[in-house]
């Protein structure tokens, strides 16, 4: 059943060099740098990374990829230790 042919995908970005970065960090590289100690690949991402996941999702390649949320945090999500279960 086809419904509307619209595809809805969105994108979960990580610690992104932004302006809103900027105003988060202060400034600080101190801050910054704690920011980047929570990233696996050990940096902080750039608007372009992201939006290159965009422009998949916008793509004929990803023509049958729909309700979606790719994650592209440089393994920040995948970093943070997991909370122990209570018992």
């Amino acid at each position: 059943m086809r419904r509307g042919g619209i595809r809805a995908n969105s994108i979960t970005p990580g610690h992104i060099d932004t302006d809103m970065f900027a105003g988060l960090t202060g400034g600080s590289e101190q801050v910054a740098a704690m920011f980047r100690s929570q990233v696996a690949l050990g940096r902080i991402g750039n608007p372009a990374e992201e939006s290159e996941a965009v422009l998949f999702l916008l793509s004929r390649r990803s023509s049958y990829v729909a309700g979606q949320e790719p994650v592209v945090d440089g393994m920040l999500l995948g970093s943070v230790p997991l909370a122990p279960m209570p018992s």
